[in-house]
Order: structure tokens, then sequence, then C-alpha cells
């Protein structure tokens, strides 16, 4: 018997004890000439009708971030929900000359709606904070520097330092609730700035 002959015989017998097991499957004969019986059409044509269907991938959503600062052309983007801060600053062109990339955080994802901002290396080093209150006034504990961290109640510069340590290292926080992960905010500390931070998603 041919090699190849052998191998499908082999194939369609472990098939036809797969199937035996269900409940009114009628099987062919497998032991008589797979050519004449069709035996073996029959087995893989089962085992393809059986297959799991593959799952549709999840479709990334669109989002608009608006870059401004030291970037060539700044302005509202148009971008995936999963993308990095690096593709925002690519789409706005780039860093100017005068720009300090220190000043945001290129590995980070990024939500809709949300502002950008690029600092000059003179105002980085002068230690200007990026705004990251929200309209409600709420301080957004994915962009906020020390200095506004600072500014939460029993939030010092220890702790806020320890909250971007964190971010940075994990990305970004899902929660509010995320920020005990960080050492030192545990639950009386968090429930001292729960009313007073966002994580701006």
């Amino acid at each position: 018997m041919p090699k190849q002959h052998s191998k499908r015989r082999y194939m369609a017998a472990l098939i036809w004890l797969s199937l035996s097991f269900l409940p009114g499957c009628e099987l062919p004969d497998l032991f008589s000439d797979p050519v004449t019986t069709g035996a073996e059409d029959f087995m893989l044509e089962a085992m393809t009708e059986t297959e799991p269907q593959e799952m549709p991938s999840t479709t990334e959503r669109t989002i608009f971030v608006y870059v401004v600062g030291e970037v060539v052309n700044p302005g509202v983007y148009e971008l995936g929900s999963m993308d990095r801060l690096e593709a925002a600053i690519r789409a706005a062109g780039g860093f100017t000359e005068a720009a300090e990339p220190a000043s945001v955080n290129l590995a980070r994802t990024m939500t809709d709606g949300e502002q950008v901002e690029v600092l000059s290396r003179e105002a980085y080093a002068a230690g200007v904070v990026i705004h990251s209150q929200t309209g409600s006034g709420l301080v957004n504990i994915n962009t906020a520097g020390v200095k506004e961290l600072t500014e939460l109640p029993g939030i010092g510069e220890t702790r806020a330092q320890a909250i971007i340590d964190h971010r940075n290292k994990h990305g970004p926080f899902e929660t509010i609730e995320d920020i005990m992960q960080v050492n030192g905010i545990k639950q009386v500390a968090f429930e001292q700035i729960r009313d007073k931070i966002t994580t701006g998603r």
C-alpha cells in the first residue's frame, strides 16, 4: 500500500473513532476500500464541518487627540485607541528643535479627547507643569506632574513621584482605585483624594 494512502486511512480511522461517540451519527464502513465507499472523504468532510469557527478580532476604536506645544504641526489628530503617544507626535510632524522629548511619555496610550502638550527645554528645566486638570477641576492622575499631584490632600513630593514612576513603568491607570497599587497609597489615603482625581477615561 502506498505511504500516502496508508496515512489517509490512519487519519480517517482516528476521525471515525471520534465521531463514533456522537449520538445519531451514521458512519460508513471504514474497513472497506475507501476508493469505492468514499469513507475517507466522509471523514475528512465531517472533520471540516466540526472545526470551531475563528472568533473575529476586536476592532480598534478611533480616538481624537489634541497635540500642542513644541511640535511641528499642532492640531487634532485621529488615532487608534491602542496607539502610543509616539504616534501622536509623529502625526503632528515630530518635535521642534526647541522641544524637550522627556516632557512627555512616548510609550503611554492615550484617551479620546485628550490634550498632549510638549514642553520646550527651557520650560521643562524651569519645572513648568503640564496642565492636567479637567473642566471640573479634577486632577488627571495619568498626566499630572509632581506640582499638581502634591496639591492633593495627603500627597507629598515622595508619593507624587511614586505615582509618576508607577504609571511610567506599568502604563496609565485604568480606574482611580488603581492608584492604591502605588507604594504608600492605601485605602485611607485614597479616601482623601477619590473625589478630586480622574483617569481621564
